[in-house]
């Protein structure tokens, strides 16, 4: 992961710090807010900050329940809580970190090793390496993505962790928010912008925080469209079911189209 440290810089425990004032440039993530997007489902290594002059600390905050998605995730008991199907929350507060481990070893070991893929993050990896490395993760804290030489795998647990989370990163009440300013202010670019902006202002610290190092780090992935094919378009529709949480029946079929 050295190559992957030196390019973004190394993301350090700071449990103590209070939440910077400042929040980070937005055209990235409207990149991805404005991509259409499909139907979604209801070790000790060290972590990295992606282009960012500082996160959050972890904190003792949570998000409201806007009901619990699909879990669907058998296996060993989970090691100190497990990933899979756990609360942001949870998961950053026992690590002491402001990214789950899950999140960065992975965007880490995709920077090092498969940022020119094909297909990255659309191509399904081999169901039972990501069953392997899900094993990996949440029974003993981290899994040798290294030694599987399946990067899509890899991408595939990332798309997984995301899609199992008790609370969607960008939760129902707030995609549906989203969702009203991309229909009116879709035509009037700069306060579209500026409204989306105060909306992600208003997600949990927790979930803002691992918004933003994902959403910067697809960025990277998209500068290599050329070679991976993955441009913000087509990362925002592979994303978009994992990260945004879109009504049930005709109304979440209509957010489809716009998240």
């Amino acid at each position: 992961m050295a190559s992957y440290n030196n390019k973004l810089g190394h993301q350090h425990h700071r449990p103590n710090q209070h939440h910077p004032p400042n929040q980070p440039p937005m055209e990235k993530v409207r990149k991805l807010l404005g991509s259409p997007s499909t139907n979604r489902k209801t070790s000790n290594v060290p972590t990295h900050n992606h282009l960012s002059n500082g996160n959050p600390p972890v904190t003792n905050g949570h998000s409201g329940s806007h009901g619990a998605r699909s879990r669907g995730c058998g296996g060993p008991q989970p090691y100190g809580g497990g990933y899979l199907g756990v609360a942001l929350e949870e998961i950053v507060r026992r690590e002491e970190r402001e990214v789950p481990h899950l999140v960065s070893r992975i965007c880490a070991h995709i920077y090092d090793t498969g940022l020119h893929q094909e297909g990255l993050f659309r191509v399904n990896g081999n169901a039972r390496v990501v069953e392997q490395l899900r094993l990996g993760f949440d029974g003993a804290g981290d899994a040798d993505l290294e030694s599987v030489e399946d990067v899509y795998a890899a991408a595939g647990l990332l798309k997984l962790f995301l899609r199992e989370l008790p609370t969607a990163l960008v939760p129902e009440g707030l995609t549906a928010q989203v969702v009203r300013v991309q229909q009116e202010l879709g035509s009037r670019p700069t306060e579209c912008l500026a409204q989306l902006k105060s909306l992600l202002g208003l997600l949990p610290r927790t979930h803002y925080t691992t918004l933003k190092y994902l959403t910067q780090f697809l960025v990277l992935v998209a500068r290599h469209e050329a070679s991976n094919k993955m441009g913000a378009m087509a990362l925002g529709i592979v994303f978009g079911p994992n990260v945004f949480m879109c009504s049930v029946g005709i109304q979440g079929l209509r957010e489809q189209g716009v998240t």
